[in-house]
């Protein structure tokens, strides 16, 4: 099952072990595996103050109710390091790791650690995390991703409106791109991250790996609708592409 990034700013609630903590906000992938490595929260409990979590600490949530449920407690969140400086460092990373108690993600074969689920860096021994040096990570915002155009070459046919995220692996499976602005009889339609070939970040541009006619005529996406098997299939058929879970 995939979720939407926009169902999540509702707002989102974030109900911690021993009371709400606050709402969900925002969400940071890594630019690398284009997965969702921190929930962004603030309100509530937090007063003001933005506080993130991984999905390591999800317990469960519902879309239907709108709550996210954590085993972190509100002072746990409180308390938890923040970044100083945008864009984020290791370092803040490492801090993070080490005061949850959670393996990092970014050590390992695997796309959490060792393993194949946020869930996973909580098993097992932690690993030691040394603070070598405060290099920059590949941590990007979604909300500063909406909003960016998607171009096959040197033309553009929209613009992300929102992404579809994997409940399971919080990997980030498709752009859900605005095109009525630039085609002809313009939808929505669903574009797979495993088709990019790059990211200007300066110039907010995504090239894809896909003919515009192929856009034009491919499956319309409609806000909300359940994206099931069958209807991604159809999808990467339609433009011809290896499917990502054969």
């Amino acid at each position: 099952m995939l979720f939407s990034y926009k169902r999540m700013l509702k707002p989102f609630d974030v109900i911690g072990e021993d009371d709400e903590i606050g709402s969900v906000s925002d969400l940071y992938f890594d630019e690398h595996s284009w997965t969702v490595r921190y929930i962004v929260v603030e309100g509530g409990w937090l007063k003001g103050e933005t506080r993130f979590l991984s999905p390591a600490s999800i317990k469960s949530f519902t879309i239907e109710e709108e709550r996210l449920h954590v085993d972190v407690t509100k002072e746990q969140a409180k308390d938890s390091p923040a970044p100083e400086d945008e864009p984020m460092t290791r370092k803040f990373e490492r801090q993070f790791s080490r005061f949850y108690g959670l393996n990092p993600y970014w050590m390992g074969a695997g796309l959490w650690g060792s393993g194949a689920v946020p869930r996973d860096l909580s098993q097992g021994e932690t690993e030691t995390v040394e603070d070598l040096q405060e290099e920059e990570t590949n941590i990007i915002s979604v909300k500063d991703l909406v909003g960016y155009e998607i171009s096959t070459g040197d033309e553009s046919f929209g613009k992300v409106k929102d992404i579809l995220v994997e409940e399971d692996s919080f990997k980030v499976r498709y752009f859900v791109v605005d095109t009525n602005r630039w085609l002809p009889g313009g939808k929505e339609v669903l574009i797979s991250t495993e088709w990019i070939l790059d990211v200007n970040w300066p110039q907010s541009i995504v090239s894809v790996d896909l003919k515009k006619e192929a856009v034009e005529e491919a499956p319309e996406y409609t806000e909300g609708m359940t994206l099931d098997r069958d209807m991604e299939t159809s999808v990467f058929n339609h433009y011809g592409k290896p499917k990502y879970w054969d």
